[in-house]
């Protein structure tokens, strides 16, 4: 069975279901998941077409310059996007941080104390670099935003280079 689902206007996405019945032998059971989840299916973000070929298991997964990751939940999956990013142009860091200096926050700051500006209360940071943290305390969207921006901000394309499955 073929079904259609689009999150939160996010990633159009077509899954091939594939059943199982009960009667099935263990053996014969992983030889069908296996085959299962093989499958490419398409995906669309952005207007680009990206193709995954792997079952994550319910994770929060992404591809990284053709590498695919996963993690426990959004945060951890923000968390390792702009680590790999960090890891790619540490140089970039300082510039990056001004570039998303907002009148009450930064998204990266070099210590979990300046992350929020005024009420520091409110700030989750963790670490990306060695002496570089991000802001957390934000929705799924923002996240979403954000990745896109530090993408572009660092030379790379969201959908293509980076993409959220």
């Amino acid at each position: 069975m073929k079904i259609d689902i689009n999150v939160n206007g996010y990633l159009p996405v077509s899954i091939t279901l594939c059943p199982i019945e009960a009667k099935i032998a263990p053996t014969e059971t992983e030889t069908a998941n296996a085959a299962c989840m093989d499958r490419t299916e398409n995906l669309t973000a952005n207007s680009a077409e990206i193709t995954s070929t792997a079952f994550h298991g319910g994770q929060f997964a992404f591809s990284f310059l053709g590498d695919t990751y996963t993690a426990k939940n959004e945060t951890d999956r923000f968390v390792k996007i702009l680590g790999l990013l960090a890891d790619l142009a540490p140089d970039k860091l300082p510039a990056l941080s001004e570039h998303l200096l907002g009148s009450t926050r930064r998204t990266i700051a070099t210590r979990p104390s300046l992350v929020y500006l005024k009420k520091q209360q409110y700030g989750r940071a963790h670490k990306i670099a060695p002496g570089w943290y991000v802001d957390t305390n934000m929705d799924t969207n923002r996240k979403h935003w954000l990745i896109k921006k530090i993408s572009n901000f660092m030379g790379l394309e969201f959908g293509r280079d980076i993409v959220l499955f």
